[in-house]
């Protein structure tokens, strides 16, 4: 008898024990950051420096139809200055687990390129 009752509690403990585990993998914590630099170099191919890693927001959705401006700096940016952005883009779709934050590599030398641009387009 005292065998039974010992297996019994024995089920009952291990048993609250998955339980548990099944709660967890169905409610993972939110990864608040993520990080965007895995497998990227750390050097601009444009500038040839090393670049910082920064934080930035993430952008999720679809991204509005680009004014002229918009696709004139897109097009000046991927010859001078691709690593000057201030946010990362997610995709389309967000859940309540997607990151709000990212991790990518920015260029010292790019964010001065992009802040030539925009002095000088913004001029004309």
């Amino acid at each position: 008898m005292r065998f039974l009752s010992l297996l019994f509690a024995l089920c009952l403990v291990s048993c609250a024990g998955s339980r548990d585990v099944a709660v967890t993998r169905l409610h993972a914590p939110r990864v608040e950051v993520a990080d965007y630099t895995t497998g990227e170099s750390a050097i601009c191919e444009i500038h040839h420096t090393q670049m910082e890693r920064a934080v930035v927001p993430i952008a999720y959705g679809l991204m509005p139809l680009p004014d002229a401006r918009m696709q004139a700096r897109y097009a000046a940016s991927t010859n001078s200055f691709p690593h000057a952005e201030t946010y990362a883009l997610g995709g389309c779709v967000v859940s309540d687990n997607s990151p709000i934050k990212a991790v990518i590599y920015r260029c010292p030398q790019c964010k001065k390129a992009a802040a030539e641009w925009d002095s000088v387009y913004d001029k004309h």
